[in-house]
């Protein structure tokens, strides 16, 4: 088992908001293509920015994950999220509509050598705790799905 830094991030627009269906769209094709021009330009510059430290890039994906080296997850979180507030100001003018999740926890070394993406990890300790925190922040399933924006560290 080796530490490694791990985050996923999510569009949360609020009921009323036109882009709400973005909260639900895990299939890239389906976007915009201005948005997919704008993600694939992010992961890009994250994956070249922070080159040293990723162990599994940032992918193109609505719902992006990332694996880091454990000391660098916070700052390569920071610029995902900065990242993705930025491109839905620019393209919509919608501000603090995103939620990334990260933390560090232990994963075998031998499975990380065998995925291509974040998604691909499975269900280990850390990766259920981030994905709850994602989808439900502190209190669990039981309180159903969440829309806070914000930037949080499990």
């Amino acid at each position: 088992m080796k530490e490694y830094g791990i985050l996923y991030s999510r569009t949360v627009f609020p009921k009323e908001n036109r882009l709400y269906w973005l909260n639900f769209c895990a299939l890239t094709n389906m976007l915009p293509k201005d948005l997919q021009k704008e993600i694939k330009d992010l992961s890009i510059e994250i994956n070249s920015k922070y080159k040293d430290v990723i162990i599994i890039p940032m992918d193109n994906l609505i719902i992006p994950g990332c694996v880091t080296k454990p000391e660098a997850i916070e700052e390569v979180a920071k610029s995902i999220y900065q990242g993705m507030l930025d491109i839905f100001k620019r393209l919509s003018g919608d501000e603090n509509c995103i939620r990334l999740v990260y933390g560090v926890g232990e994963l075998p070394e031998e499975h990380m050598k065998t995925v291509e993406t974040t998604h691909e990890i499975g269900s280990f300790p850390i990766m259920i705790k981030i994905g709850h925190f994602l989808d439900y922040g502190p209190g669990g399933k039981g309180s159903g799905s969440t829309y806070e924006p914000g930037l949080f560290k499990v």
